[in-house]
């Protein structure tokens, strides 16, 4: 019977070595190809988040926008020049005989009376960053504003002091008065009822200070308001520029808050501008 010779055939140290740098290239590579595609996964997810939350918050200022018209009152108290008064009171001129008249927005002697102009027209100069708004019943208005990096609410519920059917003050802090009579109600030195459904609480609670609408994690950048017509075109009926539908022309700038919690490099920082018109729901003249 023959022997058979077997020879045992090893690997040497150098041949170990590099089949060990190669597995550990080959590791390094794999691991970072995976942790490029979460963190890429990832930084998509936040911006898609980023334009989704951007893109609800806008609705939501326009769905506030739809649900109301524009307030003229208070547009005018805010930024009316040299003219003073009560804004309906610009429209009334004395025509002569102890005659007190709407005239439509124009004098006496037929040219556009200024003081009907509830804000100025040219918001390229000087952008307006609070829209005022009204509900149809005259009874709640709102403001949204622009405060630092945030968006801000605010709601103001009114009262007739004077018994003309009129409101003529108004509160962001009305009280329910759950002692017996159960209304909502608002201290001017003497405590009257809200206009509108002074027994309901719900409505007492819509009234509320400056909050912040805007998620967290988003900085407004800029936001501006271009309402129009800049005149209540009901009481200017003689001014043909006016005689259009109370809307809102909005743009807003945002960017995300916080970019380095994501680990974003500055030119990473996701943006959007968003740009829409809102138009009112409330049809007919709310002053009647």
């Amino acid at each position: 019977m023959l022997a058979m010779n077997t020879k045992r055939k090893a690997l040497s140290i150098l041949e170990i070595l590099i089949a060990v740098g190669m597995a550990g290239i080959v590791i390094t590579t794999a691991f970072g190809t995976i942790g490029n595609v979460f963190f890429t996964q990832k930084k998509v997810r936040v911006s898609q988040d980023f334009h989704g939350e951007a893109r609800f918050l806008m609705e939501r200022v326009v769905q506030i926008a739809r649900n109301n018209t524009i307030d003229y009152d208070r547009f005018y108290e805010t930024f009316s020049e040299n003219c003073g008064g009560i804004y309906p009171e610009q429209f009334f001129e004395d025509v002569g005989g102890g005659e007190l008249r709407n005239l439509g927005g124009l004098t006496a002697t037929g040219d556009v009376d200024p003081c009907t102009r509830a804000w100025d027209e040219d918001t390229d100069t000087t952008p307006l960053t609070t829209l005022y708004l009204i509900n149809g019943s005259r009874t709640l208005r709102t403001a949204l504003r622009k405060n630092n990096d945030t968006i801000e609410i605010q709601t103001q519920l009114a009262v007739d002091t004077d018994e003309d059917g009129k409101a003529d003050f108004w509160s962001e802090s009305p009280l329910w008065n759950d002692g017996g009579s159960g209304i909502c109600e608002i201290n001017t030195g003497t405590k009257y009822p809200v206009l509108g459904d002074f027994e309901s609480l719900d409505f007492c609670q819509k009234a509320h200070d400056w909050v912040r609408i805007s998620p967290h994690k988003i900085t407004i950048d800029e936001i501006h308001f271009e309402p129009s017509p800049n005149r209540d075109p009901f009481l200017a009926f003689a001014i043909d520029s006016a005689q259009i539908h109370p809307h809102v022309f909005i743009v807003m700038k945002a960017s995300l808050s916080n970019p380095e919690e994501f680990g974003l490099e500055a030119d990473e920082i996701p943006n959007i501008i968003l740009q829409t018109s809102a138009s009112s729901r409330v049809f007919g003249d709310t002053r009647q």
